[in-house]
């Protein structure tokens, strides 16, 4: 099969031709993002194959014989044998973003907070070449050794590297050329959200009751009727689906919820947002702490606001039946106006501090939004998004927490997302087009296979129209066809049909690998 490569310029897009004769010799696509390998070879006198190292990170897309477009994707690594050497330049190990996450040995010889490094960036090679990142990870260093170490390190892998070595079967001089789908550009860049969560553990000192009516020690009366938590929300629309806090009991105290409401003048408002579903006593332990979640069934939606309330909510109060809740003494959480308050049944009040009298206490809280993957997924694409020119999403009908905060890559964070699949318990799938459009979107219908493959190795769609190999039905169900021993309707559960995961394609023998990666 005649197969033909063509290129690009890296930033102007302008057609580039290549200097040397080229063969395609294995393709490669995945239902995870379409076009996934292409292996490339010719051979040249010396002077035109060196000249294909100015190809690295190039576009490439490959035609079939009729001109069609099967496949897209941008020049990885590029090796040039001779004799019996040869020389590999390669995107791989290139990184033009670079910071430092690390720790230092304080002066009692314990690890010290983490901390990390700004991002120090090679404008030039990002320009050129797309943005790479790189965290590197310490431990046991001060900060001028992490910034030496950062420096360091962009400036020796900002810009390709050659990487020589014997040739193991000594022969002409040849080019071999790896080329990759756009959609694992996805994996250059990491992925950050901190929308949704909202959460303070800590540490620090202080208890605290609730649903809890006592004497004091000036033999006044006192009700700790409610307790709530102060926090910030971001400018997006919320769908808070838990809140977790560090409680106990005493005693057997009626049920108890959470609410949110919103804030006026740093006090809950009557204006209710949501309820969480009423936890029995049972739920808590007796003696000790433990995160306790309160779940929002439906979720709490409310446009962004300022600020919100978080309210641990008892049904009665009681001298002997109550709950008693962890707070921190020392303030830790990051919004220092965000405090915690009680209400006695008419006023609310900031809490006691008994250990930093003057510093007003924090919950220990965490307040966790839902939101469809799709959405999460369509997020993640466009913030790694460098080459597509189209982000096109899907509604799942999942509903997760969007926080992320792991360090990584947005393709390991979308393959997460994708292998968790819709509501309709099918995967999500992704493809990318010649002209890098992405496109999200649900895994078909296992029942109704839309490709047969024959004892003649080739693939029918539903008519009995071939299917050509170098076009082969990724993200699609197919079924064993041509033998009168097997209807499909019959033996959908006898030879359920086969999902096409992924194929490799070998031009030269026309052969086609399914699944075999």
């Amino acid at each position: 099969m005649n197969l033909r490569a063509a290129f690009r310029y890296r930033n102007t897009n302008a057609q580039r031709l290549s200097p040397v004769p080229l063969t395609v010799d294995r393709l490669a696509w995945s239902a995870f993002g379409g076009p996934y390998q292409a292996d490339l070879s010719g051979q040249a006198e010396f002077s035109a194959l060196f000249d294909l190292f100015e190809f690295l990170r190039s576009p490439v897309t490959i035609y079939d014989q009729e001109q069609d477009p099967i496949w897209s994707g941008f020049v990885n690594q590029i090796t040039v044998q001779l004799e019996q050497t040869e020389i590999t330049v390669r995107l791989d190990q290139l990184y033009n973003r670079v910071k430092v996450k690390y720790s230092f040995i304080s002066p009692d010889n314990k690890l010290a907070e983490p901390l990390e490094t700004a991002w120090s960036n090679d404008l030039s090679s990002q320009s050129e070449y797309g943005i790479r990142e790189f965290v590197i990870l310490r431990d046991g260093i001060d900060d001028d050794f992490a910034l030496s170490i950062r420096d360091t390190f962009l400036q020796i892998k900002a810009w390709p590297e050659s990487v020589l070595s014997h040739r193991l079967s000594p022969g002409y001089p040849q080019v071999k050329i790896q080329c990759l789908g756009w959609f694992q550009t996805l994996d250059w860049q990491s992925y950050e959200n901190t929308d949704q969560f909202y959460a303070n553990h800590g540490p620090g000192p202080g208890t605290f009751t609730v649903g809890h009516q006592y004497v004091d020690e000036f033999f006044v009366t006192q009700t700790n009727a409610r307790v709530g938590q102060r926090f910030g929300v971001s400018g997006i629309a919320h769908r808070i689906k838990y809140a977790y806090f560090l409680m106990h009991k005493e005693g057997s105290p009626n049920t108890i919820t959470a609410r949110i409401y919103t804030n006026s003048s740093d006090t809950p408002t009557s204006t209710l947002l949501g309820t969480s579903v009423a936890l029995s006593h049972t739920a808590f332990p007796n003696r000790g702490f433990s995160w306790i979640r309160f779940t929002f069934d439906p979720p709490a939606t409310f446009t962004p606001s300022t600020t919100m309330w978080i309210v641990l909510f008892p049904s009665a109060v009681s001298d002997v039946n109550y709950y008693v809740v962890r707070i921190d003494e020392a303030a830790n959480y990051f919004r220092s106006d965000h405090s915690a308050k009680s209400y006695n049944g008419s006023t609310w009040s900031f809490l006691p501090n008994l250990t930093a009298p003057g510093t007003r206490p924090n919950l220990f809280f965490r307040v966790v939004g839902i939101q469809d993957t799709g959405t999460q997924l369509q997020d993640m694409a466009t913030a790694g998004n460098q080459f597509f020119t189209r982000v096109e999403g899907i509604t799942s009908g999942v509903e997760t927490s969007p926080y992320r905060v792991n360090g990584y890559s947005c393709l390991k964070e979308i393959h997460n997302l994708m292998k968790l699949g819709t509501s309709n318990q099918r995967l999500i799938l992704a493809r990318v087009s010649h002209t890098r459009q992405l496109e999200f979107y649900e895994q078909p219908n296992p029942r109704t296979p839309t490709a047969w493959l024959a004892s003649d190795g080739k693939f029918y769609d539903r008519r009995g129209t071939p299917i050509k190999p170098c076009s082969p039905p990724v993200g699609q169900f197919a079924h064993l066809a041509g033998t009168a021993r097997l209807s499909p309707v019959w033996d959908a559960h006898r030879v359920p049909s086969t999902f096409i995961e992924n194929v490799v394609f070998d031009p030269h023998k026309q052969q086609l690998k399914i699944n075999s990666f």
